[in-house]
């Protein structure tokens, strides 16, 4: 799956083990992202999506093969964003959804409600993000008020251990194929 969005030039694809330099160029912040995407494909338990504008990694996201699917690790390198990007990587998650759907999966148990649910895709949305709130909103995902507060730690960019909390809103989007 390739799409690519006209205006801005990029191209939108699956994460391949030989975009791992340029992954790490352009996140240096999350090195360890880029070998994650790339295994959990591997492994069929997601699908990494990266965004190029021809050589340069601009965006990545995570696609959790999970019914419903649901999105994850969405980034946009910072000079990159309010440039079509996060809408190009989602659109493409919502193609994969739909295609993946098209081809008899998730299994079909015979119960009705199990295909509305299969054909939403889920996501959730920091309280402290805005701009992404705006654009998941727009592309017609709905708050559906369920809330979470993940506690995790990190490295810093001294390398420092710290620990953050992050409180999140899960949203919705029904897709119709």
């Amino acid at each position: 799956m390739t799409t690519t969005a006209p205006a801005a030039r990029h191209q939108v694809r699956e994460i391949r083990a030989t975009d791992l330099p340029a992954f790490l160029t352009a996140r240096p912040d999350a090195a360890s992202m880029g070998p994650y995407l790339v295994r959990q494909q591997t492994n069929g338990i997601g699908t990494g999506l990266v965004a190029f504008c021809g050589e340069e990694l601009t965006g990545s996201l995570e696609l959790c093969w999970t019914w419903p699917a649901e999105v994850r690790n969405v980034h946009v390198v910072g000079p990159w964003r309010g440039r079509g990007i996060g809408t190009a990587l989602m659109n493409a998650a919502e193609q994969a959804v739909l295609e993946r759907a098209a081809q008899g999966e998730p299994p079909d148990d015979g119960d009705p409600a199990d295909d509305e649910e299969a054909l939403e895709l889920r996501l959730h949305v920091g309280l402290d993000n805005p701009a992404a709130r705006r654009l998941y909103k727009r592309l017609g995902y709905r708050p559906t008020g369920e809330r979470t507060t993940t506690t995790y730690s990190y490295l810093d960019h001294d390398g420092v251990a710290r620990i953050a909390a992050e409180t999140e809103e899960l949203l919705v989007k029904r897709l119709d194929p």
